[in-house]
């Protein structure tokens, strides 16, 4: 009750700052033809809690597509999502431990989203890492520092359409893939992304960067896991 409570104040405090910055946010809207897209393909691993993951993936995937980013506007994962409590329990890091939480695997799709939004050059306003790398040297759903952790109240993922384009996202879940689509009414550029990796005492620290002006996106550092 009492973390509820916190949540709700948080959420009552984003909102007044929100509105202080005239922040513009996207809306639903009568979907237009946007006859240009980019796609981006990601695995769903297998896990203890694949079945609730899913779930919940599709729950975004069903809201995620009646929203029209005009220029200028902001595409907040949470304002689209809303709250988490209606969705199943599934995989979530907190405090650098694997735990299980209503709205779990949701992270996924918001780390797809963020993962096109960086290759398509948006304008990232918010983006959390997670605190632990589960991985390592195993298969991954996204490459290592693209990943996007949410958490409702508390970490959102906001994009602002920073071209002269309207878009849209769309995403699809098939049997074991997550698939997401920008969709847009002119041609966007895709930009080349690279990354550089440096561990040490037991942490993982990843700055990803657009090569071509070097100019970086983001530095995330993670825990190791098992590492002391």
């Amino acid at each position: 009750m009492l973390n509820r409570i916190k949540r709700n104040v948080r959420l009552l405090l984003r909102r007044f700052k929100d509105c202080k910055e005239h922040v513009i946010f996207c809306k639903k809207r009568d979907l237009e033809d946007l006859p240009y897209k980019v796609t981006l393909k990601q695995s769903i691993l297998p896990s203890s809690t694949f079945i609730e993951k899913k779930y919940n993936l599709q729950y975004v995937a069903g809201q995620i597509g009646d929203y029209l980013i005009q220029p200028g506007e902001v595409l907040s994962f949470w304002n689209i999502v809303g709250s988490p409590d209606r969705l199943m329990p599934s995989r979530v890091i907190r405090n650098n431990v694997l735990t299980v939480d209503r709205g779990g695997g949701l992270c996924q799709a918001a780390g797809a989203v963020y993962q096109m939004a960086v290759m398509c050059g948006l304008q990232i306003i918010e983006r959390y890492n997670h605190s632990l790398d589960l991985y390592g040297d195993g298969p991954r759903a996204c490459p290592v520092g693209l990943d996007a952790a949410v958490s409702y109240g508390y970490k959102d993922l906001r994009i602002r359409n920073s071209t002269n384009a309207v878009l849209r996202f769309t995403m699809t879940i098939d049997a074991d893939e997550l698939f997401v689509e920008l969709h847009s009414d002119a041609p966007l550029i895709q930009r080349e992304v690279s990354s550089a990796i440096t561990s040490s005492e037991g942490m993982l620290t990843v700055r990803t960067f657009y090569p071509d002006t070097d100019e970086l996106i983001a530095e995330s550092i993670y825990k190791i896991k098992g590492a002391e």
